[in-house]
């Protein structure tokens, strides 16, 4: 339904956004309200090999049901195509270990992962479909289905924010500013402040960008003056030691945080580079999404700016 709205040349931009919004909204409640039928959740997927060969059984929904049909002295070979719906239970369990033949459901009282079919194999593939058309997004789309919009707007915004000064459009780039005509309290609005402790009041407080780093900003501290230090030598070895602390922080977080995957639907985190390429995605079977640092190289590029502007002796 969403191809053929998409590709039907009669239909303009708002027909199109509107109807596949009214068709997401009455598919998620249709299948909310228990009305699609069973055989619609199968998933269907060939073995490769033998199921006592996977090493990573755990983590393949279609191996462990052949597992599953195999303790039950049922017959499965190599090449066969194993059928599966993905399940609500054991709730502890990830999704891919809640996986059970269509023919064990009602025998085992089980019932179909609304959400997990809704997120993982709606949400991906119509976005996909609907990301050239203007007037929608990953988190509209989702909203229509009855999903958090919020996790997919935020990923949404980090991908948008790290856009080129080329990717604005014409109304943009009349009120653009470069970010290095922003004030300092701007551009680095979202950076984690470098904090010191007032060794006269022991309160912790962000060194200004603006005002003067000389002066405790706390209006109850007895002593402000050179945040209670006795002197300028004994300040700036204080500061020194606290901007060391903060670039290996900054650093230690930029080389341990790993990668995430920008499919909000699969949203895999590991520290793991695949073999395929330093950007593929390491979920089983592929998900077509990209893995991209949870710290981005110009995020601590940012975070040295905002050091460099912070003790910066020239006028910003």
């Amino acid at each position: 339904f969403v191809l053929d709205q998409i590709l039907n040349a009669d239909n303009d931009r708002e027909t199109v956004v509107l109807r596949i919004h009214e068709h997401l909204r009455d598919l998620a409640q249709t299948i909310r309200d228990g009305k699609l039928p069973l055989e619609k959740y199968v998933i269907t997927k060939g073995l490769s090999k033998h199921p006592k060969d996977y090493p990573d059984a755990k983590v393949q929904p279609h191996v462990l049901v052949a597992k599953q049909l195999l303790a039950q002295n049922r017959p499965v070979n190599t090449g066969d195509h194993i059928p599966y719906i993905i399940t609500t239970t054991p709730a502890d369990k990830p999704p891919v270990q809640r996986a059970c033949h269509p023919d064990d459901m009602e025998r085992l009282e089980k019932k179909p992962d609304i959400e997990y079919y809704l997120t993982n194999q709606i949400l991906p593939p119509i976005s996909r479909l609907c990301e050239p058309v203007e007037g929608t997004s990953t988190a509209t789309l989702a909203e229509q289905l009855g999903l958090d919009a919020a996790k997919y707007l935020h990923q949404q915004q980090q991908t948008s924010s790290s856009s080129s000064y080329f990717e604005l459009n014409d109304e943009e780039l009349i009120n653009y500013v470069p970010e290095s005509l922003k004030p300092p309290e701007e551009r680095f609005k979202d950076i984690d402040p470098l904090t010191v402790r007032c060794k006269s009041c022991s309160v912790s407080s962000a060194l200004s960008l603006s005002g003067s780093a000389l002066t405790c900003p706390n209006p109850e501290c007895q002593k402000p003056h050179l945040w209670g230090y006795a002197s300028h030598f004994s300040l700036l070895a204080a500061l020194s030691n606290t901007t060391q602390r903060y670039v290996h922080k900054s650093m230690k977080l930029y080389y341990r945080s790993g990668q995430v995957c920008d499919d909000p639907a699969c949203a895999q985190s590991t520290r793991q580079i695949s073999v395929a390429g330093p950007r593929v995605c390491l979920t089983v079977g592929g998900c077509g999404g990209t893995m991209r640092s949870k710290v981005s190289e110009s995020k601590l590029h940012r975070q040295l700016q905002y050091l460099r502007c912070l003790f910066s002796m020239d006028s910003d």
